[in-house]
């Protein structure tokens, strides 16, 4: 027997042969036990769930995002291109629109934030489109360009697949956001 197996079993057991110290001692140490396994268990995925959601949040939004100081869009220009390629050789673009819009359906009115994609661009930027669940039908089979809506704004406005929707963005035509004419 090793030298720490005689020094547990020294305080694991009583002197006397009482049998009620030597339970107490091994259901306290049991205690410990299943105290300190739970407590590995839970931390081990609770850290295996949070570098999951890191990887997916990270994945799916581009490391450097290249916008104008007063929300305009920014024009894709080989000046601005060569600028990203110097500082970033193997950096890889793609471009997109990104802003507040309202969203009208034959059912609902709502407004949403927007973020849009080529998708063949985007998917050397990020991993979003393996993210995405095909509704059956590809974004550009019809005469209108498609979109891809999630399962909760899709419920909110009451659409379906092969539904169409109007999306408006504020206009910078004079008389403001009543007195303009939206752009669709």
């Amino acid at each position: 027997m090793g030298f720490v197996w005689i020094i547990a079993s020294r305080y694991l057991r009583s002197k006397r042969r009482l049998s009620f110290i030597t339970l107490v001692s091994l259901l306290a140490s049991g205690g410990v036990f299943v105290g300190v396994a739970a407590l590995t268990i839970v931390l081990s995925v609770m850290n295996g769930f949070e570098d999951q959601v890191q990887r997916r949040i990270a994945g799916t939004n581009a490391h450097v995002a290249v916008l104008s100081a007063d929300d305009r869009p920014v024009q894709p220009s080989d000046s601005l291109l060569s600028t990203i390629r110097r500082a970033a050789p193997d950096a890889a673009v793609a471009p997109f629109v990104y802003g507040k819009v309202m969203v009208a359906s034959r059912g609902s009115v709502d407004g949403m934030v927007l973020k849009g994609v080529d998708p063949a661009a985007e998917s050397r930027v990020t991993d979003i489109m393996s993210h995405l669940t095909p509704a059956g039908h590809p974004l550009d089979s019809g005469d209108l360009p498609g979109i891809g809506l999630g399962e909760e704004l899709a419920v909110r406005l009451r659409v379906a697949v092969g539904d169409v929707i109007l999306i408006s963005l504020p206009s910078e035509e004079p008389g403001g956001i009543f007195g303009g004419v939206p752009r669709v």
